[in-house]
């Protein structure tokens, strides 16, 4: 494709063809790091929520209270404690994200041989337009697999995250940092301590992210003009 001006009257270099794994790799991982650094306190919030022990009188009595509670016990007022487990969170999520979109495209681009015409694939790498051609069920595959392939290699490292959320709320998993809680949980548990619960995680994660990704592909679609549906079977059924 050509060069287009854009509103500020510079011109932007517009290239077509699929995107290598590596710029993938990168992009995926720079937004997986946004978002989680967004959203992380509300995520800590959530853990200790959900696994406080159920009695009458609980630690934290509501997300406004829990919010109270950390900052008056744990920071002293400063934010900072709200994001207690950060850094294994951010070294978790950068290659889980990364992964997640890099794999999704790559699977995605070993299937469209298979299902999209020779003269699309020719015209320019029209990805919006090739995607058109891709059953539901294929994108469905392609997002549950991604979801499975990096839930996988980065499941200790949530394991980990986990376990320095707790801080405050259980004495056994008061760990002053990342490193001596690894060093403890390979004492004390072993290998296998690192995937305690993978199992029931993965069977959650890799149907999600197909839907996930079933999803943003219909929806992109619908934005970029491409008239497709949820198409479940090949051809022009």
């Amino acid at each position: 494709m050509g060069r287009k001006p854009s509103s500020s009257g510079r011109v932007l270099n517009v290239t077509s063809g699929p995107e290598s794994t590596g710029r993938r790799l990168i992009a995926g991982g720079m937004a997986g790091a946004c978002s989680v650094t967004v959203t992380y306190p509300l995520d800590l919030v959530r853990t200790r929520l959900s696994v406080q022990i159920e009695s009458k009188n609980p630690k934290y009595k509501g997300i406004v209270h829990c919010f109270r509670t950390i900052l008056r016990e744990e920071g002293g007022s400063r934010p900072f404690c709200l994001y207690r487990g950060i850094g294994p969170t951010l070294a978790g999520i950068v290659p889980y994200v990364g992964i997640n979109f890099s794999v999704y495209e790559l699977i995605k681009s070993v299937a469209i041989p298979y299902y999209v015409p020779p003269a699309i694939q020719e015209s320019s790498w029209n990805m919006s337009l090739a995607d058109a051609y891709l059953p539901a069920y294929v994108k469905l595959a392609c997002g549950c697999i991604s979801g499975a392939t990096a839930q996988s290699l980065t499941y200790p490292l949530d394991v980990l995250r986990r376990r320095m959320q707790m801080k405050g709320l259980n004495h056994h998993f008061a760990y002053a940092n990342s490193f001596q809680a690894v060093w403890i949980i390979h004492r004390t548990e072993g290998v296998l301590g690192f995937y305690k619960g993978f199992w029931p995680n993965l069977v959650k994660v890799a149907p999600a992210m197909g839907i996930n990704f079933l999803t943003y592909e219909f929806v992109k679609a619908r934005f970029n003009g491409v008239p497709i549906g949820l198409r479940w079977r090949t051809g022009n059924s």
